[in-house]
């Protein structure tokens, strides 16, 4: 070969390898990531693309994303589907890892500019055990002898229902207090309930997947739940979503896990 050839050979070698180093747009990196729907229960980083997961493996690159989020203590999962919920969708839905929201009480989100996604499912394939409608004296031993759900939902709708306070997210608490493993609690939102209203590409954080993630901080403690009845539960754990990535773009960020540390911002300026 040619001095030339071997040139223009070794250019188009150098051009691939750049093109191999693919650079994210948001990398997720030190978390727990539970993802029933592909059996997935360890310490993986996962990056995004657009609005596309695309890598979940062991120690990406952090140099290759725009944005890094350190999640070191958190855990990341896939985002949640409520299958009924009040029409106030963002509001009970996004700040509680919810993505997805299948139920007809819901003005679609094309029509109210929702940021959660809104999906029929007339006929689902499995009946979900309702937060608002929940009655610990019947459903605790329920749980301790064996029965569990495979689908949980906030049952929120038009009436008062602050008291009992049953989105997703505490709902989903009480589940994990009465007895359910995180894991399962986690699969009952996600890839059971994807699987029931029809929508098995949800619930999911499989590579190619559209990115809906929820990033979870399991307290321990001393938490005090309400039922429909009005009756309490002591528990020691309390889930809360503190990030919510709906179709690759974050939607929720009550810690600031994605935003500069402000000492690192330099000087303040209105015009920045």
């Amino acid at each position: 070969m040619s001095r030339w050839l071997r040139a223009i050979a070794a250019i188009l070698l150098m051009g691939s390898g750049a093109q191999a180093q693919e650079i994210f747009d948001l990398l997720i990196e030190n978390a727990r990531l539970i993802d029933p729907a592909n059996g997935r229960d360890k310490n993986l980083d996962l990056a995004i693309t657009g609005n596309k997961i695309v890598l979940v493996g062991d120690h990406a690159p952090p140099a290759h994303a725009r944005t890094v989020i350190d999640a070191t203590g958190f855990y990341v999962t896939p985002g949640f589907i409520d299958m009924e919920t009040s029409p106030q969708a963002d509001y009970n839905t996004i700040r509680f890892g919810v993505t997805t929201v299948a139920t007809a009480h819901v003005v679609r989100s094309g029509e109210s500019h929702s940021l959660v996604r809104v999906v029929d499912a007339p006929e689902a394939s499995a009946t979900a055990e309702s937060g608002a409608k929940m009655i610990f004296r019947s459903e605790v031993p329920k749980l301790q002898s064996g029965v569990h759900p495979a689908v949980i939902c906030s049952g929120m709708k038009d009436g008062n229902d602050a008291l009992v306070q049953p989105e997703l997210m505490t709902t989903m608490s009480k589940f994990l207090n009465m007895g359910m493993s995180l894991n399962e609690v986690v699969a009952s939102v996600t890839k059971n309930a994807a699987q029931a209203i029809g929508h098995p590409e949800l619930g999911t954080l499989s590579e190619g997947k559209i990115a809906d993630i929820a990033i979870l901080d399991l307290q321990e403690g001393h938490f005090a739940f309400l039922d429909a009845a009005h009756k309490r539960l002591d528990g020691s754990q309390r889930l809360r979503c503190i990030l919510t990535i709906r179709d690759g773009k974050i939607v929720w960020d009550s810690e600031g896990l994605a935003a500069t540390d402000a000492s690192r911002a330099g000087p303040y300026s209105n015009f920045k």
